[in-house]
């Protein structure tokens, strides 16, 4: 199910305000901070945070000496205790630490730019302020400390990137699954919706997947839900009926094209007839998008589709050259999860597109494209020769 970052936080703060035994007007996050800092006279910065420390390799990045520059920073800090209780899974860097003469009072692992934690004194992270993680961030850029800001600026666009995509999701599914999908007590019954939904399930899966053009390797929640839960138990005879009449440059098309030719061991859920009928309508945007492993995929699961029309996309590939590039799709960056697919570090490594075009109509068997490939010599990366050698090799 897709549940945003703020919806996880509040959950989280929930659990953690009990477990604090919060009640009456008192604020479980600012309040015992400010008391912990209250007499501090100064304040150091090192790098590292608060777990895992390897204090041989620390260093001071900052120091405050006087107790106005530390009252200047401490009212800059303001938790959010509706949007805290979360907990980081990386350690914080750098760490600010409170000193009330040469005893340390205080110290806080500073994550991301938008959060602090305090070991001693919470259970979970405290979400700054929108306000504050702007001012906190700006005050560690004016110390010589430039990484929170931009951090900050990442995790915003980030957010920014993952709300459009959200809304483009939800715009690509009928109104009354989005109801029922936000009654679902949990991930397994949203999944049965999706399911018990057929054909007409697996096609709004497919759309939601083909919402944006960001990496393939690269997901939010959402499309792991879909991908894990929703597709990937689906019988193979529902995807193929799915994939009936796909419509070229159709959000359908794309995320078939992600699940089949992006995914590990996919294509063996589909036979190869049912691939080759829709192919041109799956290649018809995916080949010009701006992610080149997005390309590659594509290329390569052709070739080991191997079919007549498979095939016949491959040579005019070769023959006339890739499509040129759509601009990045800004929604890009709105992804969580990034995933090693096997055999795409190769995809990658390789300095063109036509290279893995080569490679494909080889792993195809099409004797009839050898001239092609072979007038590729003539013009490929010299670092890609090797590969385009070896794949005319397999072909005479």
């Amino acid at each position: 199910m897709h549940v945003s970052p703020g919806t996880l936080w509040r959950l989280a703060a929930l659990g953690a305000a009990l477990a604090l035994g919060a009640c009456g007007d008192e604020d479980p996050w600012n309040d015992p901070l400010h008391k912990a800092a209250l007499g501090a006279t100064s304040i150091r910065v090192r790098s590292g945070g608060t777990c895992h420390r390897d204090v041989e390799t620390e260093q001071i990045l900052a120091e405050v000496t006087d107790a106005a520059g530390v009252a200047d920073l401490l009212a800059i800090i303001e938790i959010d205790p509706d949007g805290s209780g979360f907990h980081c899974m990386c350690c914080g860097d750098p760490t600010i630490e409170f000193y009330k003469g040469h005893q340390l009072v205080l110290s806080l692992g500073y994550h991301h730019g938008r959060s602090v934690r305090w070991v001693e004194g919470w259970e979970g992270d405290g979400l700054l302020t929108d306000e504050s993680a702007t001012r906190f961030a700006d005050w560690m850029t004016a110390h010589g400390i430039p990484g929170p800001a931009e951090e900050l600026a990442q995790g915003r666009a980030h957010d920014r990137a993952a709300a459009l995509r959200a809304e483009r999701q939800m715009a690509l599914m009928p109104a009354d699954l989005v109801a029922r999908l936000g009654s679902a007590p949990d991930e397994e019954a949203g999944a049965e919706i999706f399911r018990s939904m057929g054909v007409e399930g697996a096609r709004v899966a497919f759309a939601v997947l083909g919402a944006h053009r960001g990496p393939w390797d690269s997901s939010d929640a959402f499309e792991e839900f879909l991908t894990r839960s929703v597709l990937d138990p689906m019988d193979g005879s529902v995807l193929a009926a799915a994939m009936a009449g796909l419509g070229a440059r159709t959000p359908e098309a794309r995320g078939c094209a992600r699940f089949l030719f992006g995914g590990h061991n996919k294509l063996q859920r589909v036979d190869a007839a049912v691939i080759d009928r829709a192919a041109e309508a799956m290649c018809s945007e995916v080949l010009a998008d701006a992610p080149a492993i997005n390309r590659r995929a594509t290329l390569a699961a052709l070739g080991r589709v191997g079919t007549p029309d498979a095939v016949a996309i491959l040579r005019r590939v070769l023959a006339d050259g890739m499509p040129e590039p759509a601009p990045e799709d800004p929604m890009a960056a709105g992804s969580t999860w990034i995933t090693a697919m096997p055999g795409w570090s190769e995809l990658k490594d390789a300095s063109s597109d036509l290279t893995i075009a080569a490679e494909a109509l080889a792993e195809a068997g099409d004797r009839e494209s050898l001239g092609l490939v072979e007038s590729l010599l003539g013009t490929c990366p010299e670092e890609d020769r090797a590969r385009v050698e070896a794949a005319a090799e397999r072909l005479r």
